[in-house]
């Protein structure tokens, strides 16, 4: 049976959307195999960026805050940088981001935009994966940079990918599936691949760790600050 029979998106109760499985999946098996609809790349010092009137300006603000010793951006992870360099940084990405969906004809554009954002005035905060409660930092509109943000996947080209299936996954810390990005993998094919990591039975939920790894070792409270920061929810795992 193809991978791409073996989901389905539903709306679940208290979580928003999620994946369901439709049969029995094993340990190992290919629960769904997708390219991206989208791809935005993160280079920051691209002629794009240095053109745009207010990227090329968070830009430098970024090199003046680097150039004083406040942070080290080939070393320091992000989410120790200061406040104002993860805002520029973040501002960057929004403007990649808005300059790709522009370019996009409107059926990429409606698949972009019906995606969630939890940086936007009407996003939720969710805990472990969907339990919806109100997020008062957000105080935005809906932006295709915030979807990017929210539901983005990196590859090893640089470039922050969308997904119309696996962007609609769930999170958790004890996942029963594993996701693997590659735009070329020799095996198994390009795209994502979001493979089971033990039995899920027809009808239960695929969840995968937002984290892929980066998690290990790291106590409850530091995994939960990131997925607060970058997903704007409180994990109770």
């Amino acid at each position: 049976m193809s991978s791409s029979t073996a989901v389905k998106i539903v709306e679940i109760a208290g979580r928003g959307m999620g994946v369901l499985a439709t049969r029995s999946i094993r340990p190992g098996q290919v629960i769904l195999q997708e390219m991206p609809f989208a791809r935005v790349s993160k280079n920051a010092g691209s002629a794009e960026v240095r053109s745009h009137p207010v990227a090329s300006r968070l830009m430098d603000r970024v090199v003046e805050l680097a150039a004083t010793g406040a942070f080290n951006p080939r070393t320091d992870d992000f989410l120790s940088w200061p406040p104002e360099v993860r805002r520029c940084m973040e501002g960057v990405l929004e403007a990649q981001a808005e300059m790709e969906y522009d370019r996009a004809p409107p059926a990429v554009q409606a698949k972009w935009m019906v995606l969630s954002d939890v940086h936007a005035a009407s996003a939720t905060s969710s805990t472990s994966g969907g339990a919806a409660a109100p997020d008062a930092a957000a105080s935005n509109a809906k932006t295709p940079g915030g979807v990017l943000r929210t539901n983005g996947v990196d590859d090893d080209e640089g470039y922050a990918n969308l997904y119309e299936k696996m962007s609609r996954m769930n999170h958790s810390c004890d996942p029963n599936a594993v996701r693997m990005v590659s735009r070329a993998a020799p095996a198994a094919g390009p795209g994502v691949h979001v493979v089971a990591s033990r039995n899920i039975g027809e009808g239960e939920e695929v969840l995968i760790n937002y984290m892929d790894g980066a998690d290990d070792g790291l106590r409850v409270e530091e995994r939960r600050h990131h997925l607060q920061q970058q997903y704007s929810f409180h994990c109770t795992c």
